[in-house]
């Protein structure tokens, strides 16, 4: 289990989705030689992807800033428990 997998595996809003390791790496591949990298991707209608019709629902949309929230408030309260020794 990756790092990015054991600290959303307590999330509520990510019980729904899957974890896959891929290799597109987009903008992140200009850091991630120095910093580790995760890229969280929300279901687009009808699968369209990278094209002017490209469209997602609010709820997916609502679900993906849930989980980066999550995410984020997680890894805080990591440096500040490790801040404050």
């Amino acid at each position: 289990m990756s790092f990015w997998q054991r600290d959303l595996s307590g999330n509520p809003a990510t019980k729904d989705y899957s974890f896959r390791p891929f290799r597109a790496l987009h903008d992140a591949a200009n850091v991630s030689s120095v910093l580790l990298i995760a890229m969280m991707f929300v279901p687009s209608k009808g699968g369209i992807s990278h094209n002017l019709a490209e469209d997602t629902d609010r709820l997916d949309l609502t679900l993906g800033a849930e989980v980066l929230a999550g995410v984020v408030a997680s890894l805080i309260s990591k440096v500040v428990g490790v801040l404050r020794g």
